[in-house]
């Protein structure tokens, strides 16, 4: 609640930064080096607000379009989509249906595609969907859990290594 978009948080907008993520901010503009927030959560949900506050750029536009002509098997239906959440003007009626959408031409790109969904939440959100989270978020198959009751059963024929880091006594021993 307390967090302000490009003051506490954000994506960082050096391009030798190759983090997709919201990261936190040292100040207006600053992003914290080598940094990200702790919890996976704020940092997925920071991200989506930077992107619905701040827009996509070109390229990431251009990455969307590539990827819905290129790899989707039905683009046009994903299209309607996106292009259902504008209100109809005259740049609309010109790009209304997929077919009419040429990505050769770089006057509909940067005058008719790009301004009109560069803050459409679906548009962003597949780009979230497609080139964020799976590069970005850290997906593992197993939780590793091991107690110190694990590490020292007699049971064990393996030498086991332990790490500190985590109080899980605290609850059981006295203060």
């Amino acid at each position: 609640l307390k967090k302000r978009y490009r003051v506490n948080f954000g994506v960082n907008p050096n391009p030798k930064f190759n983090r997709l993520m919201a990261v936190p901010f040292r100040a207006k503009d600053v992003a914290a080096e080598n940094t990200e927030f702790g919890h996976p959560d704020v940092g997925l949900v920071l991200t989506q607000i930077s992107y619905y506050y701040g827009g996509l750029s070109d390229l990431q536009l251009r990455q969307c379009f590539d990827r819905l002509s290129q790899n989707e098997n039905d683009p046009e239906v994903i299209y309607n989509e996106w292009i259902s959440l504008e209100e109809d003007n005259d740049t609309i009626v010109r790009i209304k249906q997929w077919k009419q959408v040429n990505l050769k031409d770089k006057h509909q790109r940067t005058e008719q595609l790009f301004p009109t969904f560069r803050r459409n939440v679906q548009v962003i959100n597949y780009f979230l969907n497609n080139f964020v989270y799976p590069h970005e978020s850290k997906q593992f198959p197993h939780k590793l859990i091991a107690s110190p009751w694990d590490l020292s059963s007699s049971a064990r024929k393996k030498i086991m290594t332990g790490f500190s880091g985590t109080n899980d006594t605290q609850l059981l021993l006295p203060v």
